[in-house]
């Protein structure tokens, strides 16, 4: 089971890294922003749900099985992980309320013919 999470999001990880690498090269055109955005809106829109499914798991995963190794309750410790990624959860809605706004102006940009 833990393949079918890691793998996939290992990948994404390995975009976005990609991704950044394209910025140490210069600019690039706003309708390769366009195409950015449009992927980054769709990723941050995802999120959530899987942030919130990470956050069931931690909830209902039985303290008597696992150890803190920092000597705390593994109870508390769970508690604790989950609250955080239902935070995280949240404070993506506004990142992508962002991000569906940039998307929007920048849908209305088109190339200039020649005449115009």
């Amino acid at each position: 089971m833990i393949e079918e999470l890691w793998y996939p999001l290992d990948r994404a990880a390995r975009g976005i890294s990609q991704a950044n690498h394209v910025s140490y090269h210069g600019l690039v055109d706003v309708h390769a922003v366009h195409s950015a955005v449009f992927q980054l809106d769709t990723i941050a829109g995802r999120l959530p749900q899987l942030l919130r499914y990470l956050g069931r798991c931690v909830g209902r995963a039985e303290a008597a099985r696992v150890r803190d190794d920092r000597g705390s309750d593994p109870a508390m410790t769970l508690l604790e992980a989950q609250s955080e990624l239902d935070e995280a959860a949240a404070a993506l809605e506004p990142v992508t309320a962002h991000l569906e706004r940039a998307l929007g102006q920048l849908t209305h940009l088109a190339r200039r013919n020649q005449e115009d």
